[in-house]
């Protein structure tokens, strides 16, 4: 089977626990994704305050105090405002050290986004902490919302859509690739649209109720004369950020003049022939620059393989692996001789050659929703089915006999498993592979699989009586079940024409369940992990212990003999789908 073959672990290839792949993240990526995170939570929390507001005034001024006992102390301080420097400071970094400026939309969405922040969080800092510290201001929502609504209810909602939207782009970016976040993202989705929208509501309840019923809230003359140097505040802000503007607009540009003029080396990339690149350039950088297909799925920051090249040019020159491309590279098993393009910054000229192609024609795989049309992982369940004793079948029928027998077998398996909302990811002749992904319901595609292997034998008793005086031995097939992470990729020039493949170890598993039917005279064999996720009662099936040898495991199974068994258990599985799936 040869998608089983190709899913093969490489051997001697170490995958570290979850604690050590973050030990060995860069040290400056992991601080700007923290204080993001820490800069992200306060806002949520601010968000939920100002839902409050929906429910009334003195309720929002209530969740302000609880709020307020977890950040408005010297830790909470400390943290918020160290995370708002560190979170800035790294973003311009990053931004002053860019080679190319051809950059995905979404990203380049998410660094204007970030620029526009500053000069409209500046008045409400103003306005609200340095008042409240400086001057002795009142931090209630009362003071706060009788300035702000309704004169400045438009810029108060712009910002919170703008600083909202560029927290939730930058988690989408920096989480997109990793399978939880896949499970959690319609959820996360509710929660991206609704609770911007119910702070805003929650804002204006509270701003109307303040302007409507508590005249009293304001200033005294005495508290406007203490006030008046914030306007000299304001202006100082304002003009450091004009500052700070222009020193970044005058660091690109010397960046630019400096790539420009400075030394150049030669970059060839097999089958494209040599560019000139700027020192200090990587290969990924290089090959955007001029226009050459390349992948990055992670967009140039070393936490997945798309982009990596075979060296094809003298390796002693090259700089060290970084900690991220180090780690990247052994959890693939890459030779010495392969690298990621975006962590590599050769110090001289080199020959490359891209390993992945960019799939599709003229496809742009740095965007996440087309690197999903083509590979994803997730958690499937795979069924493989294979007759026994096949070659009996071939040596002793006629070729058009054969021919006939292979293509009713062919349809009518195929036809068992798209009636259950699978997909056959591969066909043999005596056998195949199908594919039951529910996406983020594991315990969806476990029932359908299990259902599909129950019709899969009734179609095989149907063969055997119809065919049964054309066969010298009746048909039987073994049938492996198992429910796991998969790796799905399209194989094929391009979408329309391409097929939907399966790889991993939960590949591995399942056929190694249907070769155990053979010596455990069992028509089919389900894995624990598959019965777990259908919650089904084992206590009357027979337990049997599989070694699988291509991952070194024994997994433990349950042997189906008697589909009697779990036919009840089948048959209210169907009416939880029907009830999941609506009138």
């Amino acid at each position: 089977m040869t998608n089983v073959d190709l899913a093969d672990r490489k051997h001697g290839t170490e995958r570290l626990p979850r604690w050590g792949r973050l030990r060995h993240l860069p040290w400056l990526r992991m601080l700007r994704m923290t204080s993001g995170m820490v800069i992200f939570v306060f806002l949520t929390m601010h968000l939920a305050n100002h839902a409050v507001g929906i429910f009334g005034f003195d309720l929002l001024n209530q969740a302000q105090t609880l709020r307020w006992a977890i950040w408005m102390n010297p830790v909470g301080v400390g943290l918020l405002y160290t995370a708002f420097a560190v979170h800035i400071a790294l973003g311009l970094l990053r931004l002053v050290n860019r080679r190319t400026l051809r950059i995905p939309f979404d990203e380049a969405l998410q660094i204007l986004s970030g620029l526009v922040i500053p000069l409209l969080l500046l008045p409400h800092i103003i306005e609200t902490r340095i008042a409240g510290t400086w001057f002795g201001a009142s931090g209630y929502y009362g003071p706060v919302l009788k300035d702000l609504w309704p004169s400045k209810a438009v810029w108060q909602t712009v910002l919170v859509l703008i600083a909202w939207g560029h927290g939730v782009l930058g988690i989408h970016l920096a989480f997109r690739h990793r399978p939880w976040y896949q499970r959690l993202l319609p959820v996360g989705i509710v929660v991206a649209i609704a609770l911007p929208l119910l702070a805003i509501a929650g804002f204006v309840t509270a701003g109307r109720e303040v302007l409507i019923y508590i005249k009293s809230i304001g200033m005294s003359p005495e508290t406007h004369a203490q006030m008046a140097p914030l306007q000299m505040i304001s202006t100082t802000a304002y003009a450091g950020l004009a500052i700070l503007f222009a020193g970044l607009a005058a660091s690109l540009n010397f960046q630019f003049l400096r790539r420009k003029l400075g030394r150049r080396f030669t970059f060839t990339f097999r089958g494209r022939g040599p560019v000139k690149v700027p020192q200090g350039s990587s290969v990924l950088e290089a090959s955007h620059m001029h226009g050459i297909p390349h992948p990055s799925v992670c967009r140039g920051k070393g936490r997945c393989s798309t982009c990596r090249i075979q060296i094809l040019s003298d390796l002693s020159e090259l700089p060290e692996p970084t900690s991220a491309e180090r780690l990247t590279l052994d959890k693939i098993g890459a030779p010495p001789n392969v690298r990621l393009a975006c962590q590599l910054r050769p110090k001289g000229d080199i020959t490359v050659r891209i390993l992945l192609p960019v799939l599709g024609e003229g496809r742009d795989v740095e965007t996440s929703d087309e690197a999903e049309r083509w590979a994803v992982e997730r958690v499937a369940t795979v069924l493989v089915l294979d007759i026994r004793a096949f070659e009996v079948l071939v040596n002793s029928q006629l070729p058009y006999e054969l021919s006939a027998l292979v293509n009713r077998f062919s349809i009518e398996m195929q036809q068992a498993v798209q009636n259950h909302g699978g997909m056959v990811a591969s066909f043999y002749g005596d056998g195949l592979i199908a594919i039951f992904d529910a996406a983020d319901r594991p315990e969806l595609g476990a029932r359908r699989a299990i259902d599909c292997a129950r019709d899969m034998a009734r179609v095989l008793k149907i063969l055997n009586k119809e065919m049964g005086g054309a066969l010298p031995i009746p048909i039987r097939a073994g049938i492996g079940i198992h429910t796991g992470k998969v790796t799905l990729a399209r194989i094929g020039d391009t979408e329309k024409n391409s097929i939907v493949m399966a790889f991993g170890n939960t590949v591995n598993i399942a056929d190694a369940l249907q070769r155990a039917t053979k010596t455990m005279l069992a028509d089919c064999i389900v894995s624990a992990d598959t019965l777990l996720n259908i919650s089904a009662d084992v206590s009357s099936l027979r337990r049997l212990d599989i070694d699988v040898d291509r991952i070194d495991e024994t997994i433990v199974a349950y042997a189906l003999t008697d589909w009697r068994l779990v036919r009840a258990r089948s048959r209210s599985n169907r009416e939880v789908e029907m009830q999941d799936q609506g009138p």
